[in-house]
């Protein structure tokens, strides 16, 4: 007598890479010791299985159904979960005994959230027209993934566009932005600028510093400069 065993993929949330192969290892023993080293038929084509393991790729949405496996078969099914890349896995069903006729569900859920970082430059004050006046600014953007993540995610300043590193150094103009995207959920981020206290700027940065979560967050970096007149008549 024999049963079936599938194995089903689904993959949530905002960083959610739907068209990536997750690796999946199947282990089967049988201590009546019937043999379950053989080529199964399955919904997918064959599976191989060789001293009692086969390893397999799933993506989001897909099922892999085993047929044929003899009854009273222990199996386990593990997956290699990319936490380095922020996913955490759930799993149901994912270790147990075959029974005839029947079909064994084995189910992961891997969820990965993403966040997104805007940080935009003013220029306030009167001081426009002053001679120490200035229309570029340095700013930088520090980064930090959360423990055992590795950082990812992009940024675009107008048409230019880079990978996200740990330190990131921008010029900007009053109005402009710099966006990060695809930044993991727990990612530390501390914004800094280049002091022009001598051109007479004060600066203020809000928040200066926070943590990304799976929605979309702001940083106002201001500069004010404020200027008065001198009349001198004789």
């Amino acid at each position: 007598n024999v049963g079936d065993l599938s194995v089903t993929k689904t993959v949530t949330g905002t960083g959610a890479e739907t068209e990536r192969e997750f690796e999946f290892t199947l282990t089967l023993t049988n201590e009546a010791g019937v043999t379950v080293d053989n080529t199964y038929t399955t919904s997918e084509g064959t599976l191989t299985v060789e001293n009692g393991e086969a390893t397999f790729t799933l993506k989001d949405g897909e099922t892999l159904t085993i047929y044929g496996i003899p009854e009273g078969t222990a199996y386990t099914v593990t997956e290699t979960v990319p936490a380095a890349d922020g996913y955490a896995m759930t799993a149901t069903g994912e270790s147990g005994d075959i029974v005839a006729e029947k079909t064994a569900e084995a189910k992961f859920e891997n969820h990965r959230d993403v966040g997104s970082l805007t940080i935009t430059k003013e220029v306030e004050g009167n001081g426009e027209d002053a001679p120490n006046a200035l229309t570029e600014f340095e700013v930088t953007v520090t980064l930090t993934a959360p423990e055992g993540v590795t950082l990812k995610g992009e940024w675009t300043q107008g048409e230019e566009s880079g990978a996200a590193e740990a330190t990131n150094t921008f010029i900007l103009e009053d109005g402009e932005s710099v966006e990060f995207t695809g930044l993991p959920e727990g990612t530390k981020y501390a914004v800094t600028e280049k002091s022009y206290a001598a051109n007479g700027y004060e600066s203020e940065i809000e928040p200066a510093e926070g943590d990304i979560t799976d929605g979309a967050q702001s940083v106002t970096v201001t500069n004010t400069m404020n200027v008065g007149d001198l009349s001198v008549t004789k």
